[in-house]
C-alpha cells in the first residue's frame, strides 16, 4: 500500500509560536549605546588618571 502523502506534509505555523526570537530586538541599540558610553567613560578615567600621575613626577 502506498503511504498517504498528505500526512507527510508539514503543518502551517501557528500565529503564536513558542520559538525563540532571533535577530535584533528593540533593546539592542540601547545596550550598544550604554556599552559605548561605558567604554568612553573608562577611557576618560584612564586618561585623567595617567595625566594626574604624570604631573606628580616632575
Amino acid at each position: 500500500m502506498p503511504a498517504d502523502t498528505a500526512s507527510n506534509a508539514p503543518s502551517p505555523a501557528a500565529q503564536e509560536s513558542n520559538l525563540a526570537e532571533t535577530g535584533a530586538s528593540s533593546r539592542t541599540g540601547l545596550i550598544a549605546g550604554v556599552a559605548a558610553v561605558l567604554v568612553l567613560v573608562g577611557g576618560v578615567a584612564v586618561f585623567l588618571g595617567m595625566r594626574r600621575k604624570g604631573t606628580g613626577n616632575r
